[in-house]
């Protein structure tokens, strides 16, 4: 259904570096209007790129893969039309249920949802945990004290651009390539690549994975538009895919959270072992986001919840090892999950003002002419 190793493409840092593939791969923009011809009965009319969508937040949902709920044939071909796993009649089933119980009660909205009961289990859940009122009254004692005088937004994004270099540095910088290998941990195991990607001021990226000298996948944006690159053949990315990756590929990230207007104090937080401040944003109606900026300015990570026909999808993205860059300081590892898998990229070498190839973010050519 998806694709393993595709960026996250995250310049959500101050390294603006695009973290690893932690979901699934941004996709081409094929050229396929309705899924046609593949039994559908409560999808009918869906676009492949809704049914795609539709079935991601199902498995991940249910912690479970394809084969759930679909046949692979001897030769290891999917037969997607297939009724024969009894799961995908009561999916159906589920999603009429869903259906009903949001039009009756939350006004047709994605408000009870597959992950509500079963919470990444395949059966969902009908007995609370034996520690559940304990838990509960331990995480709250945890909460961090919330101090009487708190900073503005202002003042955690103006430490965060401080702490990252200062805005002088940031505008000098025109171009940044980062280098460096990806661990994926997913249904599959453990899969490691090489990631490479070569920035420019100010939103155009061009990230390349490949293993043993072979490239595997490149997906680049000039900031206009976005494209996917496999095998030789290049697509644009579809909407949503092409609308995140440009946001990611921001170059210098302190400066435009600071230059945002919709972002709040939500107050202080426990974080991996210490106190974070939380600020909450969005960037557009179907993305909410959580910023945690530690003590010493720098951001520790971020929190998303992205919109889909039938829930929210969640990724969550940390920053770690902060070294020197030039005048810059950028995190060079960065730990991205979400309910695919887990991803860390090190990057073992991050470069300011590297020469960039001149076509290295331009549109890839049209493809050839059919003749018959």
């Amino acid at each position: 259904m998806k694709l393993l190793l595709a960026p996250l493409a995250l310049s959500l840092t101050i390294a603006a570096a695009s973290a690893p593939a932690a979901k699934p791969s941004p996709k081409p923009a094929a050229s396929r209007p309705e899924a046609g011809g593949r039994n559908l009965k409560v999808l009918k009319g869906w676009s492949h790129e809704r049914i795609d969508s539709a079935m991601g937040f199902f498995a991940a949902s249910l912690g479970v893969g394809c084969d759930h709920c679909h046949v692979r044939t001897a030769d290891r071909k999917w037969d997607m039309a297939s009724d024969e796993m009894p799961e995908k009649a009561t999916a159906r089933r589920m999603i009429e249920m869903t259906r009903a119980l949001n039009e009756k009660w939350f006004a047709g909205g994605p408000r009870v949802t597959c992950a509500t009961c079963h919470d990444g289990r395949a059966e969902p859940g009908r007995v609370p945990p034996v520690d559940a009122v304990v838990a509960g009254a331990e995480r709250e004692r945890a909460k961090p004290a919330q101090p009487a005088e708190k900073p503005t937004v202002a003042e955690l994004l103006r430490r965060y651009v401080e702490a990252s270099g200062g805005e002088a540095a940031w505008k000098a910088a025109s171009s940044r390539v980062e280098r460096g290998t990806v661990v994926h941990a997913n249904r599959r195991g453990e899969e490691t690549s090489k990631q490479v990607n070569a920035r420019r001021a100010p939103a155009s990226l061009d990230q390349r994975m490949s293993r043993d000298g072979k490239e595997l996948q490149r997906v680049w944006t000039d900031g206009a538009s976005a494209w996917f690159g496999r095998e030789g053949r290049s697509e644009p990315l579809e909407a949503d895919s092409a609308v995140s990756f440009k946001r990611d590929a921001t170059f210098a990230l302190p400066l435009a959270l600071a230059a945002r207007g919709d972002l709040k104090l939500d107050g202080r937080e426990k974080f991996h072992g210490g106190d974070a401040w939380v600020v909450t944003g969005h960037p557009d109606d179907k993305t909410k986001e959580r910023w945690f900026f530690g003590d010493d300015g720098q951001l520790r990570a971020v929190y998303r919840e992205s919109d889909s026909e039938f829930g929210p999808m969640p990724e969550m993205i940390r920053f770690e090892d902060y070294r020197p860059v030039g005048a810059l300081k950028l995190p060079f590892v960065i730990r991205a999950s979400d309910p695919w898998d887990r991803a860390t990229v090190t990057f073992e070498e991050i470069t300011l003002d590297e020469p960039v190839a001149a076509g290295a973010f331009a549109p890839p050519p049209p493809e050839p002419a059919e003749t018959h």
